[in-house]
């Protein structure tokens, strides 16, 4: 949190704000759910729904279902995955109404700016909500657990009719109105996770703490989005974005001023049951990712960019048999590699890559890592070249990969 952030901060009206940016739809009052319309807005994003459960009974199961609905395949996992198609937010950690709806349109705007930071609109809301740059921090703290006894269900899609039946079939609990927020909010995690015990601002504060936190914690930043027009945001952030790209070529462009050390000797197993070492990486450019199967965003997230740049940078396909069912999901000429814990660890410490699990996992339980989020860019000779990270597009990676492939083809050739 920036230094003076509270007296920068001016409060505007929610009426105005949503004057300016949406436009309410009125529930009936037996509904108790919620909409929102945002006509400037593509239709796929154009409504969103919100719903506030208390006393939860199955928040567990609903977690469970989230976990294991991200590798299901088939026709069966794409049912399962529209069943799920909501953001589930632990409601004890949301301060307002209007903190909620900020995160929305965050992420609704992220999405038509195609430049999400998770897999899907409904996890950037997750990622918006939690003050650090972490996906599965904000999983973990922001989305449904095991204990959750409030849940707000969010859907961001187009108008329909039967969202209130769908968010009811999965989840156990009472639709209550959103106005009992205030009896439900965890003041103290709020601050904790803000980082706001110690903060100055709250010195003093006494019966208003609750107001300041809320103040602080609904940024300037985001103020200053909900109350700019929504034609103008939209295009403020495509000029933004474009600026960033442009800067980020820049970058890229520029020479590279010695090289970290990543990389070394590693024997790991492909999905198809074949040693694979360092050795087999020569002669070849490669992409390297470290990540987890039962990863809910991130690792699809980059291992679809991967393969999207690979397709683009050479569009045919070898044809490979027996790919294994995680890789097979991505591009054929991706090579899955797993190990014993020791040497899964080894490798991810030759190549500088953290990972955490929780301390008291077991192997059946439903769980996240927290791990680096990044893939390596690698020459033929082994050597690291560079590292693209989640803020990376993928036409960057394209263009970073094809000018490093060129640049080495002038000077040596081209590998046979």
């Amino acid at each position: 949190m920036e230094k003076g952030m509270v007296s920068r901060l001016r409060k505007v009206s929610v009426s105005k704000r949503q004057a300016v940016l949406c436009r309410r739809l009125l529930p009936l009052p037996e509904t108790v759910m919620e909409s929102f319309s945002y006509p400037q807005f593509p239709r796929d994003v154009s409504t969103v729904y919100i719903a506030l459960f208390d006393r939860v009974s199955n928040a567990a199961e609903i977690r469970s279902r989230l976990v294991k609905a991200v590798s299901m395949t088939g026709p069966e996992g794409e049912h399962e995955r529209e069943i799920m198609n909501f953001a589930f937010i632990d409601a004890r950690l949301i301060c307002s109404r209007l903190h909620l709806q900020t995160a929305i349109y965050h992420a609704a705007v992220a999405h038509i700016q195609k430049s999400l930071r998770t897999k899907t609109v409904h996890s950037e809301v997750l990622w918006i909500l939690n003050p650090s740059n972490n996906i599965s921090e904000a999983i973990r703290r922001y989305g449904v657990s095991d204990d959750s006894t409030a849940v707000f269900v969010v859907r961001i899609a187009n108008s329909t009719t039967d969202v209130k039946t769908k968010m009811q079939s999965v989840v156990k609990g009472d639709l209550v109105p959103i106005s009992d927020l205030q009896n439900i909010t965890d003041w103290g995690n709020v601050k904790k996770y803000n980082k706001l015990n110690n903060d100055p601002a709250l010195k003093g504060a006494g019966p208003k703490e609750k107001y300041v936190v809320n103040e602080i914690v609904f940024t300037p930043k985001a103020a200053a989005l909900f109350t700019a027009t929504g034609v103008g945001l939209f295009f403020y952030f495509r000029y933004e974005k474009q600026k960033l790209i442009e800067e980020r070529q820049k970058e890229l462009e520029d020479k590279q001023v010695g090289r970290p050390n990543v990389g070394g000797p590693f024997s790991l197993s492909t999905h198809d049951g074949k040693t694979f070492t360092e050795k087999d990486l020569l002669g070849k450019w490669s992409l390297i990712y470290f990540g987890f199967t039962n990863c809910p965003d991130i690792c699809p997230e980059e291992l679809d960019k991967m393969s999207d740049a690979v397709e683009k940078l050479d569009p045919a396909r070898d044809s490979v048999k027996q790919v294994a069912k995680y890789v097979g999901d991505f591009h054929p000429r991706l090579v899955g590699l797993t190990g014993d814990y020791n040497m899964v660890k080894a490798t991810c410490k030759a190549y500088r890559v953290y990972f955490s699990t929780p301390p008291s996992a077991k192997a059946t339980d439903d769980y996240l890592v927290d791990h680096s989020i990044f893939f390596y860019f690698m020459d033929p000779n082994g050597q690291f070249v560079d590292a693209f990270g989640k803020a990376t597009s993928m036409d960057e990676v394209v263009a970073r990969v094809q000018k490093e492939i060129s640049g080495w083809e002038a000077r040596l050739g081209k590998i046979s």
